[in-house]
């Protein structure tokens, strides 16, 4: 067979694969925007969001957990500051009708425009592939999940991820890059890993430049650290770390892991093959410092109780900006020189540039599927669970003064334009001692608490299928929430219960 005529399959192939991966972008990007107005909010989302709201009230935003803040009636809000107050701040300017659409659209501009511009700004002889990465990481439904909710993960990643792009342009670090990636970790705390692996290795690359980088970020983390300080009375830093800090977990990291590295594994490892080969290009070998260390970090994040898949967003645009500097090329295989000849001499062989093509349309055929079935399913379910929502309060019987509980503050926000606890939190700092379980149960049982809304079974489960890891109640509060409420309604597994005096008899 010619050369032409060899190349004709291998052509065919990559445009099958580049069709998966345009067809996987679409529907992320579809789901994304057609979901704006439609799904639930998260539980993220409803803390940053309630939290805008007391900002745009004028109300303290630090309270005490344990002392209850009574602002919106006799059942209490009981609430951590999730993280540092930025992006909730910047929320807080919009009003309050127009707040969730307004945060979400600015999160999906952040993660796909981060995306764009990656692409955009790479050197032209690595422009195409460097959009077919970012096409992919934009494609991944469960990244992109994350990327267009109202919180504040992906203007984190695209701090991150715009200074490890400016430093691997510049080939060094500076005070702009100290101050986007300290700008990161004050949007969310989480967003280190770029950062870490760029600065180990501007320390080899050039230690000026770096020694700027780092002062300008201590500047800027200072500064919000002592305005924070002053602000919150001094307890910005009990509520971070409170209201985080959840054990870590090998059955969780299990399950992360292995369930996610299934669409990130592959093109990850790529990524880091391609920077690796590249290394001896300082620009290259700045990016693959901030792909190993953001790897790295998610790896290890990820067996933290409540990890999800957006930890792997700081490694995904980090991988394409190693794309982007490195370029990426079949793998190759040696070859012998002619006799006479010392050494070898290594090229791409037809078998390697088959297989190579062939992984390449397997991992962009199973992620395609896998989001254009994921995008349209969730607008289904999205749908479904806020016809729910939307109807809970009179299916329940809630009067205009009582308070529906559930399991997501987002879904508490939602219901009574408040949030009453954070469920995942509060369950693990019982577990340590850290908070009175007595006190949840009082509010639990307060006669102004009419309804319950939760996204699974937990109150139809026996006991003895209760996983710390997993449920957003502990013991007590599950066997009170048994007593005091009955199932009315089911809508795609979610469930909707009413106090058990409102319940009609069978």
């Amino acid at each position: 067979m010619g050369a032409t005529g060899g190349r004709a399959p291998l052509r065919v192939v990559w445009a099958l694969a580049a069709t998966c991966t345009g067809a996987a972008l679409l529907a992320a990007v579809a789901y994304s925007i057609a979901a704006l107005p439609v799904r639930p909010l998260d539980g993220v989302e409803g803390e940053v969001l309630y939290e805008a709201a007391r900002l745009r009230a004028g109300l303290p935003l630090y309270t005490d957990p344990i002392a209850g803040a009574f602002d919106h009636g006799p059942v209490p809000a009981r609430f951590f500051v999730l993280y540092p107050p930025l992006w909730s701040f910047l929320l807080s300017l919009v009003p309050g009708a127009a707040r969730v659409l307004a945060g979400r659209i600015a999160a999906c501009a952040a993660w796909f425009g981060t995306l764009a511009y990656l692409a955009w700004r790479a050197p032209a002889p690595h422009r195409r592939v460097a959009c077919v990465a970012a096409a992919f990481a934009g494609g991944i439904f469960t990244l992109a999940l994350f990327g267009s909710a109202a919180r504040p993960d992906a203007w984190a990643v695209a701090l991150a991820a715009v200074a490890l792009d400016r430093a691997t342009r510049r080939g060094t670090l500076d005070s702009a890059c100290g101050a986007l990636f300290a700008g990161a970790a004050l949007v969310k705390p989480n967003v280190l890993g770029i950062a870490a692996g760029v600065l180990v290795a501007g320390v080899w690359i050039d230690r000026r430049g770096t020694l700027r980088a780092v002062a300008a970020g201590l500047l800027v983390g200072c500064a919000a650290a002592l305005v924070l300080q002053r602000a919150s009375h001094g307890a910005w830093m009990d509520h971070l770390v409170l209201s985080t800090g959840q054990p870590l977990s090998l059955e969780v990291w299990r399950q992360q892991a292995l369930w996610r590295l299934q669409f990130v594994g592959a093109p990850l490892a790529l990524a880091l093959v391609a920077g690796w080969r590249a290394r001896s290009d300082v620009s290259v070998a700045i990016a693959l410092a901030g792909l190993v260390a953001s790897v790295a970090w998610a790896l290890v994040s990820l067996a933290k109780i409540g990890a999800a898949s957006n930890y792997w967003m700081e490694p995904a645009l980090a991988a394409v900006v190693v794309v982007s500097r490195a370029g990426l090329s079949p793998p190759t295989c040696p070859q012998a020189r002619p006799k006479g000849e010392s050494g070898r001499h290594v090229r791409t062989g037809p078998r390697a540039a088959c297989l190579f093509a062939g992984a390449a349309l397997f991992q962009a055929a199973w992620t395609g599927v896998g989001s254009v079935r994921s995008s349209i399913e969730a607008i289904g379910l999205a749908r479904r669970h806020r016809d729910l929502v939307d109807g809970a309060r009179a299916a329940c019987g809630a009067e205009p003064g009582d308070v529906v509980l559930a399991d997501e503050p987002g879904l508490e926000v939602m219901l009574n334009g408040r949030l009453v606890s954070t469920p995942f939190q509060m369950t693990h700092l019982i577990e340590r001692g850290r908070f009175p379980v007595g006190l949840w149960l009082a509010d639990v049982r307060r006669p102004q608490v009419r309804c319950l809304l939760l996204e699974d079974d937990a109150l139809e489960r026996p006991p003895r299928d209760a996983s710390l890891a997993h449920d957003r109640f502990p013991p007590a509060i599950l066997a009170a929430l048994r007593d005091r409420f009955a199932l009315v309604a089911v809508n795609a597994a979610w469930r909707l219960y009413r106090a058990r005096d409102e319940a009609p008899v069978p």
